[in-house]
């Protein structure tokens, strides 16, 4: 009973201590953003997107979110993709569809990452517009 007792306290304080709040190594993080697909400028088929997106932080890279929308309407959220990767590097693979939109309609891709564990201090961010096919 008493080794069952220090298991799941030792469980706990693992689980506890993963994700801490970090120090002031955050403010001097920097994240740096590649959006590797779709690429600017480029003319895609919005049916099929491939999304491909590379993370490289100084510390770690914290929450994540990607957005596509329609240039001419930023309030129009078409695809979102957020994810928690507390992690140095990461390359973020995905797929999106979009329907409906007539050929030569421009799409922003947004993507941003927090630098800190709560994301209180400004936000990596990189956005790359392309077109639909």
């Amino acid at each position: 009973m008493k080794s069952a007792f220090l298991m799941i306290i030792s469980s706990l304080f693992l689980m506890a201590s993963s994700c801490h709040k970090h120090g002031p190594d955050d403010e001097n993080n920097v994240v740096t953003i590649t959006v590797n697909k779709p690429s600017a400028g480029q003319n895609v088929n919005v049916s099929n997107i491939n999304i491909e997106i590379v993370y490289a932080a100084t510390s770690l890279t914290h929450d994540i979110e990607i957005r596509i929308y329609p240039k001419n309407e930023p309030s129009e959220i078409l695809y979102s993709h957020t994810e928690h990767l507390h992690r140095k590097n990461a390359t973020v693979t995905k797929s999106a569809s979009i329907t409906g939109y007539p050929a030569g309609t421009e799409f922003v891709l947004e993507t941003s990452a927090c630098i800190d564990l709560n994301c209180e201090l400004p936000k990596a961010t990189k956005s790359v517009n392309f077109f639909q096919m």
